[in-house]
């Protein structure tokens, strides 16, 4: 069963350990919630996403997805460090060995989010879900190349295996719910001692789409979950609030209702549960509320309470992105990985934080590059290599003149002829009509009486 996948392993905001100084970044609404005296963590990320698979059929927004979230846990949740592979870097080697080394690096004042967005497989022999890296075949020999792919099963060994305090998995793919332990989440109004507690326990969580089901390639549950993390109602919220926004709207869209709890592994309390804190202190401003009448407040004094919210003509802080180009070329932005567009194409990014972005386009020995600026709400277009357009667009000009000029002369051609044989059987039925009317005259004159 070959479906896409989009797993995010968070493990994030929400452990203990990182001092005051994160604390104050915060702001005073996140100490009003959880208190002076515990220490915030810091927060890391391994973020995954693959487009460009070498065996198996190529997705359009996997990578994407990926970027987004990595741009939002830097910008808005005060990541301490984002580390991404994309595409031709997400190696079965190299996912493994990222995960090696943050369980090796990782202590209980640190939380990680790990991130995947790719196909996934799931074995209905072997009952095990796997992770599809980017040069993972399909089948050898007629049977799955599970030697190719990442189990499940083994990312809850890493997960298992790391000192970090909290863990959640957040997965959008066919074997989601093979990884949740069961049970039900109440995920009713929660008051701040419940949040100082789950963020003092150790948990590993997970958050799927669904349980055993295939998924599409552009995941309504992936749109909404960026949406949930890019205007989150609350300062302070756990994984089950945001499980808990996103999943009318999942089922309501895709027929599948997400499913959240503790994963089935050996560590983790039930006590215990990945907590959000918002780290951008102008993010305050833009979180969606369900009081829009409200005005604003100076402090918030529980964190079940919704925040004000933004006016409806406010835009949103993602933008779009579109780069042309006349002729075959390297695409680099930021100096990251490379995609290609073929020639009179375009490569489109529908979620791009707003920002400036370097854009690097190679053909060849031929270079070019131009800075962009994508702004809330609107999409930033980028036409490359303006000389060989204009270029080709002066000789397609040039060819369609040549074709009038031929379409022209061929008319001529054609209307000449078409006088000529006009004229011809003119002339024609001329000589016909002056032959039928000398023809009596003959006739009369062999009639005619002799003279006596």
């Amino acid at each position: 069963m070959k479906l896409r996948v989009l797993s995010c392993g968070v493990c994030l905001l929400g452990v203990l350990g990182l001092g005051e100084v994160h604390a104050q970044d915060r702001g005073l609404k996140v100490r009003n919630v959880l208190g002076d005296d515990l220490q915030l963590p810091d927060y890391h990320a391994l973020v995954i996403g693959i487009n460009r698979y070498q065996h198996w059929r190529g997705l359009r927004q996997a990578r994407e997805d990926a970027f987004s979230v990595a741009a939002l846990l830097d910008s808005r949740y005060g990541f301490k460090s984002v580390t991404t592979l994309y595409d031709e870097d997400a190696t079965l080697g190299g996912i493994v060995a990222s995960l090696r080394t943050l369980t090796r690096r990782l202590t209980p004042n640190d939380s990680l989010l790990i991130y995947f967005a790719g196909h996934g497989y799931y074995d209905k022999l072997l009952k095990k879900g796997y992770w599809i890296p980017v040069e993972g075949r399909e089948r050898v020999d007629g049977e799955p190349a599970i030697n190719d792919w990442m189990p499940n099963s083994n990312l809850k060994e890493y997960t298992d295996a790391m000192q970090a305090r909290h863990v959640l998995v957040v997965s959008d793919s066919c074997f989601s719910g093979a990884m949740l332990r069961g049970g039900r989440v109440d995920i009713e109004t929660r008051e701040n001692t419940w949040y100082r507690r789950a963020i003092s326990q150790p948990t590993r969580w997970c958050v799927a789409s669904g349980d055993l089901e295939t998924v599409p390639d552009q995941s309504i549950f992936a749109k909404k979950f960026l949406q949930a993390l890019q205007y989150p109602r609350q300062t302070v919220f756990a994984a089950s609030d945001l499980a808990g926004w996103i999943k009318n709207d999942v089922a309501a869209y895709s027929g599948r209702r997400p499913v959240f709890g503790p994963m089935n592994t050996a560590s983790g309390s039930d006590l215990g549960e990945f907590v959000f804190l918002v780290h951008d202190p102008k993010a305050s401003a833009e979180l969606a509320p369900s009081r829009p009448s409200a005005p604003p407040r100076a402090e918030l004094t529980a964190p079940h309470e919704l925040l004000p919210e933004a006016a409806e003509r406010q835009v949103a802080r993602y933008g779009g992105l579109e780069v042309q180009s006349p002729i075959a070329a390297s695409v680099q932005i930021n100096g990251g990985k490379r995609y290609s567009v073929a020639a009179g194409k375009a490569l489109r990014w529908d979620n791009m934080p707003v920002g400036t972005y370097k854009i690097e386009l190679s053909s060849g020995a031929r270079t070019w590059s131009e800075t962009a600026r994508v702004f809330e709400g609107s999409k930033c277009s980028v036409n490359a290599f303006p000389e060989e357009l204009r270029l080709q667009q002066a000789l397609a000009r040039a060819r369609s003149e040549a074709a009038e000029r031929a379409e022209r002369e061929a008319a001529a051609e054609a209307s000449a002829r078409a006088a000529k044989a006009l004229l011809e059987q003119q002339q024609s039925d001329f000589w016909e009509a002056q032959q039928e009317r000398e023809e009596p005259e003959v006739e009369k004159k062999k009639h005619r009486p002799r003279a006596h």
